[in-house]
């Protein structure tokens, strides 16, 4: 019977790729909710037009000379997406010993089976932390309109901040009674937050996300908790909740129909550059927002392999290196991606406690 088909029998740049496809990585809440779209560019720069909706009116004519309109406005800018990179290296001393999942006492395996085994854990934690990157990003770009980069150059040592700003305005609410008031108006906030959006945009926002307390916050909601406890057909209309996990961390809370909005409640966490864990969405906060027009932006990576360079226009880059020299192998997954809004109106966090 053949050996099972193992990504890590091929070392190959191009290879590799190509079995990450195959793999098809678990994607990341947020990054596909509100950045589905793919942009592969055969370079490291990258032009962006950033769109705001127009709201001018066709004129009156009284001959047949139609009056020039001007074009709605947009922004264009000229940006690198960073360089992200995540690598775990194997020293023989690492496949000499037991490794995670073997039998304690009495193992059958080979160091060159536990070599392969230890890849493959390797390659899909590499791509874990790089999806963690993006969904910080979309995070970040959500809750403040930005995205800071702070990279570290090959001894480690980071480099001065730089920020990408897509929306001037901090694109926040907060509630004139918080929502950890029961006697909050939530439903009037919400539906007046979707018409400032549906107004600046040209879209009606279609998706809500709220951190670890704001589920709670919609639920005991006085206002709410009075609809869903009269099953008549105007309140049935207007929302439906049956909370249901998805996949760890992510519970679908059900349909606010009235205003065209799917709930969700969002508690994954990640731990950030300083070593602390920092919730994605924030615990007392609520980001409302227009799905699925924003993009991922990825690069061009280019690399040395065997004496010649090559570059690489992919989501995952993956890198595989052995120095005979210091018996040591090393993975290394690259990504050059920034996430990008297509309309910079398209969402506003709501500060709910």
């Amino acid at each position: 019977m053949p050996a099972p088909y193992n990504v890590f029998q091929i070392t190959d740049t191009y290879e590799l790729i190509r079995a990450i496809e195959l793999l098809q990585p678990k994607a990341d809440f947020l990054t596909e909710a509100f950045f589905p779209e793919k942009t592969f560019i055969n370079s490291d720069v990258a032009a962006l037009e950033l769109l705001k909706e127009g709201k001018k009116l066709a004129a009156y004519i009284s001959g047949f000379k139609p009056v020039s309109a001007t074009r709605n406005a947009s922004t264009q800018m000229l940006f690198k997406p960073p360089l992200i990179a995540a690598r775990r290296l194997i020293t023989i001393n690492d496949i000499n010993g037991r490794i995670f999942g073997e039998t304690p006492v009495i193992s059958s395996k080979t160091p060159e089976e536990r070599a392969i085994e230890m890849q493959s854990r390797d390659l899909n934690d590499l791509i874990g932390m790089v999806n963690r990157r993006k969904e910080a990003q979309a995070s970040e770009l959500l809750q403040t309109g930005a995205i800071t980069i702070t990279a570290y150059d090959d001894s480690g040592v980071a480099g001065t901040a730089e920020t990408i700003t897509f929306n001037n305005t901090n694109p926040t609410f907060t509630p004139t009674t918080t929502w950890d008031n029961a006697s909050a108006k939530i439903f009037g906030d919400l539906r007046g937050l979707c018409d400032d959006i549906a107004e600046a945009g040209g879209a009606l926002p279609n998706m809500l996300v709220l951190g670890k307390n704001v589920e709670g916050y919609l639920i005991n909601n006085k206002e709410m908790k009075e609809w869903l406890m009269v099953p008549s057909r105007q309140n049935l209309a207007m929302m439906s909740f049956e909370p249901k996990y998805l996949y760890p961390g992510v519970r679908f809370i059900g349909y606010l129909s009235a205003l065209g909005l799917e709930v969700y409640s969002y508690n994954q966490t990640y731990v950030d550059d300083s070593g602390n864990t920092v919730p994605f969405i924030g615990d007392d906060k609520a980001v409302l927002g227009v799905s699925g027009r924003g993009q991922q932006v990825y690069g061009l990576v280019s690399l040395l392999s065997e004496n010649a360079w090559q570059s690489f226009s992919a989501e995952y880059v993956p890198y595989y290196f052995a120095n005979e020299d210091t018996q040591q192998s090393a993975l290394t997954v690259y990504s050059r991606c920034l996430l990008a809004p297509a309309v910079v109106t398209d969402f506003i966090t709501i500060n709910a406690a």
